[in-house]
């Protein structure tokens, strides 16, 4: 399986209208499984065929671009239906460790890489995290939890604590609204204080101005000469006039009341400028209502608590500018749902896997731009179709051999320059190929000359009177010919011998009628042949041994066998052939003549077959061997058909009488494809399709 991941967060939301029941998925996954979908914070159930709007269906896992998921019913109008991949991150096969370099399954391997890091991606945009610019250069880490207790910043602004009881935040939250009355009378309750000694006097006084209606009598007893003389200084028409506005019943039991000593002491103090200035503030109708909504028993109870020193510490730690922000940012929906996100055992155990020394590590390694610029390179088609073609054992072995012998490659690279001009600081025999004049040049110590029969030797084989090979002659493509008709003579010095391809011909011509014959050990010599030959030519199927390579790859979360590179491929193993089976060793490859083996009471089949190793079989596929097939003998459900037909006749072989001996039987005979009777000697071989006939 090889797709495109996209650049997406692979995570979709929609609000359900009007009973929808099809939801697209706008990124890749590889599963069925891959999926998890919410209605709210319901889990719903993957079925193939779903009965209800509880269950659901998937369409395009392992294409690219996504698919769908489909409803057994109708959704829920106005629910938030929310769909993400959640795959494990784990891999269940390993690559073989020869054998052909599967590009397939590399490309599902990166593709599930990226997918998982596309996990991480999104599970980390939904965790809490200091932002790029910020100053702080403190660790982040969770402290251990604590009960009843507030995440905060300690009081040095280094990390992170559990230490303001929630339970204080509570009640301050409880009296929020009276928090909010006082607020809005700040002025007023500081207006209050400033004349709370002059409140407290009048209160002082009360008894004093009670004592005044207590004397009435004595205010009768105003008729004393004194009194009358007093009173005709009262007796003014303008003291008349108010002395009938105190004359009310009212005012005179309030004269009364007032006329003791130390009412007339407590007016005199109250009878001040300052006071009847703070007496005048305090009288307006604002301050009044003021004053009766702080009486009330709940108000008075509530600054009882808010006056406590615990209370007020809290209050001043929460009051800080940095705390109030950092709660205007936590108490946002956004926040808020991502937390309860993040709260999830799944999301939990997730970061604690992330979260370790080893992975962190890695992750640091892996996420530089230099190594993701070169995954990024590395994961291209092209580049991993490469790798496939370098990684065989020749090309590594070669890429080896390049490696171990860089010194010479360098100095024949330092001897031998192709250019328009000739090299600079030349080393006596250095070559240069002058590509403006197309010629060959050699460095004598003092120039470069054109290699000449003067200065390279000879330039035609003419050339030389007495010739002598260095080496074997090739001939590559090209035959030995003459001209004018003349012979080609092969003539040993000697007692030398004339030897083709490994026989030896004799030197001296035989008789009349001779043969040249064979003593079987390469040594050719002219005999007369005993009888005529017989030389039957038989077809026949001449075996072969071919290597297969078997991997292990989860298919919806099944482990299936892939024949090089084909799941369950279908096998023709020809009968005569031999077939070598390289599998991983977790997964012991068997051959039963019962489909799926001994997982459906069948039993091994062993004809032919030997195990070499706990990760290698050969089978050598017996005449009329039935049909098999291959299982895993741990896990059912993996293997595939194999089957044995009898091969096409490949090749063609010889049957003679052996210089005239009967040894060929009449079944023999009967079989031959065709037949020759000559005389004794001849080879017979078979080339590009034509028989090739010796003497």
């Amino acid at each position: 399986m090889s797709i495109t991941i996209s650049d997406v967060t692979p995570r979709v939301q929609y609000t359900a209208a009007n009973t929808q029941t099809t939801f697209a998925v706008g990124f890749e996954f590889f599963t069925n499984a891959d999926l998890k979908v919410f209605a709210g914070n319901t889990q719903l159930t993957f079925a193939a065929t779903p009965a209800n709007a509880g269950q659901y269906s998937v369409a395009g896992a392992g294409v690219s671009g996504g698919g769908s998921i489909t409803l057994g019913g109708a959704s829920t109008n106005g629910v938030i239906y929310t769909i993400f991949r959640d795959m494990a991150v784990a891999r269940s096969t390993d690559f073989p460790t020869s054998g052909a370099f599967q590009i397939g399954s590399l490309n599902t391997e990166l593709d599930k890489i990226i997918a998982m890091i596309q996990q991480v991606e999104r599970d980390l945009k939904f965790s809490p995290k200091a932002a790029a610019t910020t100053a702080n250069t403190f660790n982040l880490t969770f402290p251990n939890l604590i009960a009843n207790k507030i995440l905060s910043v300690n009081s040095s602004g280094t990390a992170l604590e559990f230490a303001t009881s929630n339970v204080d935040v509570t009640t301050v939250a409880g009296i929020a609204s009276d928090i909010s009355a006082l607020s809005a009378i700040a002025s007023d309750i500081a207006a209050v204080e400033n004349i709370k000694s002059a409140i407290a006097s009048v209160a002082d006084d009360a008894t004093d101005i009670g004592a005044v209606a207590a004397k009435a009598t004595e205010i009768g007893r105003l008729g004393t000469s004194d009194a009358v003389t007093d009173m005709n200084t009262l007796g003014t028409s303008a003291i008349v006039t108010d002395m009938d506005l105190l004359a009310t019943s009212a005012n005179v039991t309030a004269m009364g009341n007032l006329g003791t000593s130390a009412n007339v002491t407590a007016m005199g103090l109250l009878g001040t400028s300052t006071v009847v200035t703070d007496l005048g503030i305090l009288g307006t109708a604002a301050i009044v209502e003021d004053l009766a909504i702080l009486g009330t028993t709940a108000v008075v109870a509530d600054m009882e608590i808010l006056s406590a020193s615990t209370v007020i510490a809290d209050m001043a730690i929460l009051a800080t500018s940095d705390i109030v922000a950092d709660m205007a940012i936590l108490g946002t929906n956004d926040v808020v749902a991502d937390m309860a996100i993040l709260a999830t055992n799944d999301v939990v155990t997730d970061m604690n896997t992330l979260g370790t020394a080893a992975i962190v590590e890695d992750m640091g390694i892996l996420g530089t731009s230099a190594n993701v610029t070169a995954m990024g390179l590395l994961g291209t088609a092209a580049v991993v179709e490469d790798m496939g073609i370098l990684g065989t054992s020749a090309n590594v072995t070669a890429i080896a051999n390049v490696s171990s012998n860089l010194n010479s490659v360098s100095n024949f690279e330092d001897q031998y320059k192709i250019s328009a001009n000739a090299p600079s600081n030349p080393n006596e025999g250095d070559l240069w190929y002058d590509s403006t004049n197309n010629v060959l040049k050699i460095y004598n110590g003092s120039n470069f000359v054109a290699v000449t029969s003067a200065t390279a030797g000879i330039s035609n084989v003419a050339d030389d009177n007495s010739p002598q090979l260095g080496g074997n002659l090739d001939v590559v493509t090209h035959s030995l010919v003459s001209t004018s008709n003349r012979n080609i003579a092969i003539t040993p010095n000697g007692s030398g011998k004339v030897i083709l391809d490994g026989l030896s011909h004799p030197t001296a011509d035989g008789s009349a009628g001779q043969a040249l014959v064979t003593n079987g050990s390469g040594v050719l010599s002219f005999a007369t042949p005993s009888s005529a030959e017989v030389y039957g030519f038989e077809k026949y199927f001449r075996g072969s041994t071919l290597v297969k390579t078997v991997t292990v790859v989860s298919v919806s979360g099944a482990n299936k066998y892939f024949i090089d590179g084909v799941q369950q491929d279908t096998l023709d193993l020809e009968e005569g052939n031999t077939y070598i089976f390289n599998y991983p060793s977790a997964h012991p490859f068997k051959f039963s003549t019962t489909s799926n083996g001994s997982h459906a009471s069948g039993s091994q089949y062993t004809t032919g077959v030997t195990h070499n190793s706990s990760s290698q079989l050969t089978i050598v596929v017996a005449a009329n061997a039935p049909t098999l097939y291959y299982y895993c003998s741990s896990h059912s459900g993996m293997g595939g058909t194999a089957n044995t037909p009898t091969p096409a006749l490949n090749d063609m072989r010889v049957i003679t009488t052996n210089k005239g001996a009967d040894n060929i039987t009449e079944n023999q005979y009967a079989n031959f494809d065709d037949v020759l009777f000559s005389a004794s000697g001849f080879v017979f071989s078979i080339s590009n399709g034509n028989l090739i006939s010796t003497i």
